[in-house]
């Protein structure tokens, strides 16, 4: 069994983000849990660093051609559109991010 922690918010990451949009066989895994965030009523947040880091992967997506151009930019539109609220670094965030990267033993303080 999964222990699961109710929390009234999350950070998601670019790659949770492009499974949103773009199919993928991690895509139906991601939907399930964005649902139940959404259900629970939980904040979905990302860093403002996140549309960019979206945008370029989709963008890489598309140069690979793995996707087409249209499906490209209907992805980004739909990107765009999702229910996320972006935060700006400061250096509150910064000391916070530092303070979690290292209690969780990872390397980037801004993405794990």
């Amino acid at each position: 069994m999964i222990a699961t922690i109710k929390s009234s918010a999350v950070v998601i990451d670019a790659g949770l983000g492009i499974l949103q949009v773009i199919a993928d066989p991690r895509s139906g895994r991601s939907e399930m849990l964005w649902s139940r965030w959404i259900e629970d009523g939980v904040e979905v947040c990302a860093p403002r660093l996140w549309l960019h880091e979206t945008t370029s992967a989709l963008q890489k997506i598309y140069m690979q051609r793995i996707i087409g151009l249209e499906i490209a930019r209907q992805a980004l539109e739909a990107l765009l559109s999702l229910n996320v609220t972006f935060y700006d670094a400061d250096p509150e965030t910064c000391r916070a991010a530092f303070h979690w990267a290292t209690r969780l033993n990872q390397y980037p303080a801004y993405d794990g």
